[in-house]
């Protein structure tokens, strides 16, 4: 299709035009994405959610993460039904919980979900020496998604979200909408691309001029399934990303599942200050999926653990 030559005329394009201005390319990129910007709130927006795309290393662009990743990859073969359930036990004592329920199909697909992220026990003080006591601070989103296919190989998504946020006795309630598609290059080969967290300005202070913005990212993926061999199956999956309050990173994972239904996964992540890699597995077990995750944190920070429960119903 003419669609197609486009899209493969593009990236050949870009790769060239990348190599022929190699110097003001590398300036270009330095500038834009190796910046960090301020005044960037909403940070846990830009937590993998499910256990999976957590040992993946946060790859979500073209793997399939239900109602947690890319809008446009919830359609499936045949038409399923799932319930999703998610628990994270983050480092100092900060937790996120998620659920959410799909109903996918091969031309169309919708899902609804809700999570958040909770922090307990924050000391504050009104000024040097001991602290006047304790608050808390909590993140809560709800979200709706929809996907469809345009073409056997095109499709499209998009996910809207309210978002609340409360630190002691501030909080604001504000919007925002991601956008996917997801591309089959060719029969094992997917690209997927998002813009994630794309809202308006919001304030936690009321009639103040000072203002934060949403972690409005770009992200851009493939995944590819390998050839099996000994009753196994392979994924390997590369994503690159970027927000404004964070440089450039490039996210990769693998998943190796055996007849058996057990999976392990591991990722790799690039150019982040804390982290460097994650590792995990799954099981399924006819209409029950379960996944767990964990994510190392340096500087004595502690290990982050995933566990996701996915029923089928």
């Amino acid at each position: 299709m003419a669609y197609r030559r486009i899209i493969s005329i593009f990236i050949i394009l870009a790769f060239n035009a990348c190599s022929l201005f190699s110097d003001g390319f590398s300036d270009w990129f330095k500038k834009n994405f190796e910046k960090e910007e301020t005044g960037i709130g909403m940070a846990f927006l830009k937590i993998p959610v499910s256990a999976r795309q957590t040992a993946m290393g946060g790859t979500s662009a073209a793997v399939n993460e239900g109602a947690s990743g890319n809008p446009a990859n919830l359609l499936t073969p045949d038409i399923q039904k799932n319930l999703v359930f998610n628990h994270q036990n983050l480092i100092q004592g900060v937790h996120q919980e998620f659920a959410s329920f799909t109903v996918s199909g091969d031309k169309i697909a919708a899902g609804f979900s809700m999570s958040g992220l909770f922090i307990d026990g924050i000391e504050y003080r009104t000024g040097p020496g001991e602290f006047q006591g304790e608050f808390s601070a909590y993140d809560f989103s709800f979200s709706f998604a929809g996907a469809y296919r345009l073409y056997s190989d095109l499709s499209v998504g998009i996910r809207s979200k309210l978002i609340h946020e409360r630190i002691f006795e501030y909080s604001a309630t504000v919007y925002a909408f991601d956008f996917g598609i997801l591309y089959h290059i060719w029969d094992p080969l997917k690209f997927g691309a998002t813009i994630e967290n794309l809202g308006p300005k919001y304030s936690m202070l009321k009639d103040s001029k000072t203002s934060s913005r949403l972690p409005t990212s770009i992200r851009a993926g493939f995944a590819l399934d390998l050839p099996s061999f000994w009753n196994m199956k392979e994924c390997v999956a590369l994503d690159f990303w970027k927000s404004p309050d964070v440089r450039f990173r490039i996210d990769a994972g693998a998943e190796i599942t055996h007849s058996s239904n057990f999976s392990l996964r591991m990722g790799a992540k690039f150019n982040y200050d804390s982290q460097s890699y994650t590792a995990g597995f799954g099981y399924k077990w006819k209409s029950v999926t379960l996944d767990y995750a964990f994510a190392p944190y340096s500087s004595s920070l502690g290990l982050a653990h995933v566990i996701t429960l996915t029923l089928s119903i």
